[in-house]
């Protein structure tokens, strides 16, 4: 198992991992096992600084909003969270990750090794910084590296060797961190750390092509007959994995490529059908939702050596009647099968 420890800047920068790395993010400690680590001391400044975020975001669309008005005349009423909403939606903040989340409280020797550095002027203080909170994660950092690996993620330079983000750890944390149980690793950016920790999700590539091909395979076999067509086998699939906002469900694009005979009397080669579509998949039970197909094609070479292709097109229409409610979405490239 490896705990990850998301500092408060990471947190708050990337939307308490509501950000598209956030949630891919998410979604590899998932299927992967890993646990973030949530020490008291940051969970405690997070809540404050999303809550006075939170409610200063709301007065500056307000405020524009009036302009607007004023400029406008009239306009649609603007819905914006209460006092209530806020606090509520501040307390419940890390309730999405709960299953994955390993707390830490606040404990006097931690404190203790904190201020020790702060006196010493070791980092993460300096001369004329003193950083007892952060003194206090790291000592937590530590005390989660007695069970487990650990990698802390940080923007906060004083961390940091002569507070650079390539030198890695200062040299009293990194001494601090050989001679902990296991590994302690640093990284500034969530982005970094997802080429570190990428994990493949295990799909099963023919039973996912299976799924696909109870919406699509039908509507592969009516336009190859339909064009004088035999569809022979399945010769090639592109599949791309991309993060949402839930970490169990992925959003597919899908290509299936089939080699097909011709049945015509004209003389027809290099003739082939492909499949084209979008859908959200439970990468638990490999339930799909909200299908979208996007054409069946196919593709050959006529008697006169010129390339031809005919196509199936769908149309889709979405219509809202009133207010229509807008849904946090992301798109974050997680992975492929080719």
């Amino acid at each position: 198992m490896k705990i990850i420890v998301l500092d408060t800047n990471i947190w708050l920068s990337e939307l308490a991992l509501m950000s598209p790395v956030g949630c891919a993010l998410s979604h590899y400690i998932s299927v992967s096992g890993f646990k973030i680590g949530l020490p008291e001391v940051i969970e405690i400044e997070a809540k404050h600084n999303f809550k006075t975020n939170l409610y200063e975001y709301r007065e500056s669309v307000k405020k524009n909003y009036d302009r607007i008005l004023a400029i406008f005349g009239q306009m649609k009423e603007l819905i914006l969270p209460t006092d209530e909403d806020i606090e509520n939606k501040v307390e419940q903040i890390f309730d999405f990750h709960a299953d994955r989340i390993i707390r830490i409280p606040f404990e006097e020797q931690c404190a203790r090794d904190s201020l020790r550095k702060i006196i010493a002027k070791e980092p993460p203080n300096s001369e004329n910084n003193q950083q007892f909170k952060d003194g206090v994660i790291w000592a937590n950092c530590l005390d989660f590296a007695k069970e487990s690996e650990v990698v802390i993620v940080t923007k906060d330079k004083a961390f940091f060797q002569d507070k650079k983000y390539e030198k890695g750890l200062a040299a009293n944390l990194l001494k601090e961190a050989q001679e902990a149980p296991h590994q302690v690793s640093i990284f500034h950016e969530l982005t970094s750390l997802l080429s570190e920790i990428k994990v493949d999700f295990h799909l099963e590539r023919e039973r996912l092509v299976k799924v696909i091909e109870n919406e699509t395979y039908k509507n592969v076999i009516e336009l190859a007959e339909r064009r004088e067509f035999e569809v022979k086998s399945l010769i090639k699939s592109e599949i791309e994995y991309f993060a949402t906002t839930d970490p169990n469900e992925v959003s597919v694009k899908f290509v299936l490529k089939y080699d097909i005979e011709n049945r015509s009397t004209e003389q027809r080669t290099d003739a082939y059908c492909e499949s084209r579509g979008d859908f959200q998949l439970n990468i638990i039970s490999y339930t799909m939702r909200n299908f979208v197909n996007q054409g069946e094609y196919i593709f050959w070479i006529d008697d006169k050596g010129e390339k031809r292709h005919n196509k199936n097109v769908y149309g889709y229409i979405n219509e809202t009647l009133g207010y229509r409610t807008i849904a946090h979405s992301v798109s974050y490239k997680l992975n492929s099968i080719n």
